[in-house]
């Protein structure tokens, strides 16, 4: 794929492989380390704005980050530049970095 978005797209592909590897995630599959969740203002797909469709995602990490920026579903395709300006942002405000 030239865009590079098929590991991504492949997640809704593999529902299987998907649940057998969470069955064995370590803690659960709880994410210690930081993390960014980017939401579409206009997903119709996945309404992470104006539902609890985020809240696992809340849950389940113990630094998590939002940031949400005006588009649809394929937001990454949608604004190239604001996902991209969002996780330079974000990486540069982690004390990793």
């Amino acid at each position: 794929m030239k865009t590079g978005f098929s590991g991504a797209d492949a997640w809704y592909m593999n529902d299987e492989a998907n649940i057998a590897y969470a069955a064995e995630a370590p803690n659960f599959g709880r994410l210690s380390v930081p993390a960014l969740f980017i939401h579409a203002t206009n997903d119709l797909v996945c309404d992470t704005t104006g539902s609890r469709l985020a809240e696992p995602m809340r849950e389940d990490c113990e630094s998590l980050s939002e940031m949400t920026i005006e588009g649809g579903h394929e937001i990454m395709l949608e604004q190239p530049g604001k996902v991209s300006k969002a996780i330079s942002d974000w990486l540069a405000s982690q004390p990793f970095f």
